[in-house]
Order: C-alpha cells, then structure tokens, then sequence
C-alpha cells in the first residue's frame, strides 16, 4: 500500500522522485492503481466523512443538541490530512515518505472527483458535475423527524438552484447527515411519497378545519373555496367523529356542487387525502 499510481504519473513531476529508486518505485507501483477498486473507493468515501467515528464530526454532543440543525464547511485541508493518514499505512522508510509526497496532491484530486459519483454509482443516478470552486457543504439534522419519518425527502439549494447530492445518511437513529456540492443555502424538508397522507389544518385560534375539494369529473381534487370545520367525540378529545363529519361533508357538498350521487368511503377518503407536509429552511436567516 505504499502508493496507487501507475509508473507513468511520475513522469509529471519533473523527477522530484528519489532518482537511484525510480526502478523500485516502479516495480511496486505497477498494476496497483489499475486493479484495486476498494482502496480507490475508501479513499473517495473518505471526502463524504464514511467510516468515521461520530466523534470524529461532533466531538461534543453539546454541538448538537436534540432538535438542532446545524450548517457546516468541508474543510479541504482537514481531508486531505485525512488522505494522507492513509497514505502513511504504507510507509515504511523515508523513500516512501518523499514518493508520497510527490504524489499526494494528485492523490487527492483523484479521490475528490471519484467521490462525486459515490452515491450516483450506488443508487444508479446520472453523476454530478464538479462545481467551478469545489467547496462543499453540508447539514447535520438531530430530530424527532428523523426517526419518525425515515422516508423523508431532502433537497438542498444555493441561490434556487438545486445542488447535486453527494452523501444523505441516517447516523444513530436521530441523526441526518447530508453532503452537496456547492454552498447551500436553503433546504426542504419533504414527508415521503410511499403512502398516502390524511389529515386537516389549522385555521384562526388554532381551530383545526378541513379544506374541501370538488368531486366532479374534470374537476376532482381541485379546491372549492370552502372549510368543513372538524369535529370531536364528546368527552374524547382528539378523537374524531367520523359520521357525523361524513355527513356534514355530504350536505356541503350537495349545497355547493349539486352532487346528488352517494357519497362513499372512497369520497369521503378524497375530501380527508392531505398533502405532503414540507418545510423550507433559508440557512442565511438561520446563521444570522
């Protein structure tokens, strides 16, 4: 593991390679860097912060308490002493440490790029284009949400445009760690899209309603401008009286619609269909 080069890439450092051990060097740089895929993928992984210790990101949980988000820098000059931690696996004499040298800067370029297409090659998705600064940046998420809703839809922006997604993980349950290309600046939170949602909002003074919808052909799922206050069971807070709701749906609808058909489960269902709830968080305004 003394270097992942092949022979050739010497030839670009203008012989700053110890000269009396440029045949040795060749000999244990040859078919390496062509062949082993694993060394060249753990050290791509290592630009999205994979196989570190937690501690190692958040050194202090204090940093990130329960229902926090925080913001953050990639800081090159951190990964790179990283990547050259690897490296020193190898090392074996001061020979190895000058050959390093010489082709660490390479080393970490070469990582950095192939850590673009990490997540595209993982999940088969189109890779992303390198940004014309290379800065990355990042969110630590420490939620309820996380574990509530692990299907949740992350997107990340700078100036509107959506950034390219290098890392999205699940750290200990709680924890959400994403990863972009480019300086984000804003991010949206999206409950998933694997199953249907129901449920009613909350108008003045907190009192929760139900926004109607027209059930006419042509018409379906479009909003008509009228609120079905929810009701509850006598005595049992929060739980909901589904007939007597059912049935006051119906007669607003017949008074709004003249809809004369019987108004069903599946109706019924529509009118309670909720959107996805989603939040925007403008991390300008957050860091401020």
């Amino acid at each position: 593991m003394n270097t992942w080069f092949k022979p050739e890439i010497l030839a670009e450092h203008e012989g700053k390679v110890i000269r009396e051990d440029a045949a040795l060097a060749e000999q244990q740089l040859k078919d390496i860097y062509d062949t082993d895929e694993e060394i060249e993928e753990f050290l791509a992984s290592l630009h999205l912060l994979e196989n570190l210790p937690i501690d190692n990101i958040v050194p202090d949980e204090r940093l990130l308490p329960p229902e926090s988000l925080r913001f953050f820098y990639i800081d090159s000059n951190w990964i790179a002493a990283l990547v050259d931690g690897v490296q020193s696996i190898g090392r074996t004499g001061s020979r190895d440490t000058k050959l390093d040298n010489v082709l660490h800067k390479h080393l970490f370029k070469t990582s950095y790029h192939r850590s673009l297409s990490s997540r595209s090659r993982r999940f088969a998705l189109a890779p992303p284009s390198p940004s014309t600064d290379e800065i990355r940046t990042g969110f630590l998420l420490r939620s309820e949400l996380v574990q509530g809703w692990p299907g949740l839809e992350v997107q990340c922006f700078q100036d509107g445009r959506v950034l390219d997604m290098l890392r999205h993980d699940i750290l200990g349950g709680d924890v959400m760690l994403c990863i972009v290309e480019g300086i984000l600046d804003e991010i949206t939170l999206t409950q998933g899209a694997e199953s249907p949602y129901f449920g009613f909002v909350e108008k003045e003074e907190g009192k929760p309603v139900l926004p109607l919808v027209s059930l006419k052909d042509g018409e379906l799922g479009q909003s008509i401008n009228t609120d079905e206050p929810i009701l509850f069971r006598t005595g049992l807070a929060g739980v909901l009286d589904i007939r007597t709701l059912a049935d006051k749906i119906e007669n607003t609808l017949v008074q709004k619609q003249k809809q004369g058909e019987t108004f069903s489960s599946a109706e019924f269902g529509v009118e309670l269909a909720h959107h996805r709830a989603r939040a925007r968080i403008n991390g300008r305004q957050v860091s401020q």
